[in-house]
């Protein structure tokens, strides 16, 4: 009769093996079930590993347009409210100019309140989001709007006045310049000094180009308005010519036409700034609509990764049990071959 035997050590060893196999098994599904993915996802998709890999990359494009929009239609609010601003600065600058053009002492009172109201609008234009000038264009560090009294912007009108008519703008002579030749002044020297390299040189810091916003990866948009735009400079030489156009001598026929000149300016401008709240109106719109295509392209997105690299919950659970078992009972037989001995037999 043969007899073989098996060595309790060789029974201890496998007994080992199997336990370190299980327990690295169920590190590996509570792994999965903390992530809620395949802990080797590649292993899992086999040849599609290059497709979730294309959604993925995807997803993550998409997500960036998502933030870069939240962010440009935030902007874009920014910038409606700073113009909402500058429309009541205006307004209010209408019923001073209307008021005063009649008045006996309007001269004195537009004076004060066009300066008042030039600080309005530069507060209202050298609005800064996020740590930047959101009407600057291109250049978003610098304020948009210099400052008029005392600059170089008042000293170029000073000069400009001084040439035109002979005399300093506070001279009492100014009550001879006629109608006739004010609307000359204000529509040619005058006008000259906001435009082309005097209205760089002496006004704003404004670059005369927009950044524009890509909110996919077709399409851009402009949510920005400019200093330098044509609303702007309008309202600030209404206002330039009410305070300093020989403003407090003229006679009241010159100064009803300085007043009728600031009021056409200023009215334009108003128009103006609501047209361009319409447009960045519009491209919020399309921000908003373009944004809701993206969201649900990353939902649909998410939910095709989701289906093929998310465990099934129940199952991994299931499949724990089943290991815990396991390695209960090969600690079972684990302990009674530790018990054995030679005595045993004996």
């Amino acid at each position: 009769m043969l007899l073989q035997g098996i060595s309790t050590l060789a029974s201890n060893l496998v007994n080992q093996e199997n336990l370190q196999t299980n327990k690295a098994k169920i590190e590996e599904a509570q792994t999965e079930i903390a992530s809620g993915r395949y802990a080797d996802v590649n292993l899992q998709l086999g040849q599609n590993v290059s497709r979730n890999i294309d959604w993925r990359i995807n997803l993550s494009q998409t997500q960036t347009f998502l933030d870069n929009n939240a962010q440009a239609d935030a902007k874009a609010n920014a910038t409606q409210a700073s113009l909402e601003s500058a429309k009541t600065v205006g307004n209010k600058f209408m019923n001073m100019l209307t008021g005063a053009r009649g008045a006996q002492n309007g001269q004195t009172l537009i004076m004060q309140d066009a300066a008042y109201a030039i600080g309005g609008l530069r507060d209202s234009v050298n609005t800064s989001y996020a740590g930047q000038y959101i009407m600057g264009g291109l250049n978003t560090s610098d304020a948009p709007l210099k400052d008029y009294k005392g600059n170089a912007a008042e000293s170029a009108f000073d000069a400009t006045f001084q040439a035109q008519f002979g005399f300093p703008k506070t001279d009492p002579q100014a009550k001879n310049i006629t109608s006739a030749q004010m609307t000359a002044f204000l529509t040619g020297p005058f006008d000259a000094l906001f435009q082309g390299a005097n209205w760089d040189a002496n006004w704003s810091n404004a670059s005369s180009s927009n950044l524009q916003t890509r909110i996919d990866s077709a399409q851009k948009v402009d949510i920005n308005a400019n200093a330098g735009e044509a609303p702007i400079k309008n309202m600030l030489q209404g206002m330039v010519a009410a305070m300093d156009a020989g403003t407090g001598n003229l006679n009241q026929s010159t100064f009803q036409t300085v007043i009728d000149y600031a009021l056409s300016k200023t009215g334009g401008a108003i128009q103006g700034i609501g047209e361009t709240q319409s447009r960045i109106g519009e491209a919020q719109q399309m921000i908003s609509q373009t944004t809701d295509k993206l969201s649900a392209k990353k939902n649909l997105m998410q939910s095709q990764i989701q289906s093929t690299e998310s465990v099934d919950l129940t199952e991994v659970n299931v499949r724990i049990n089943q290991l815990m078992t396991q390695m209960e009972a090969s600690y079972t037989v684990t302990g009674k071959l530790a018990k054995l001995n030679l005595a045993s037999y004996l």
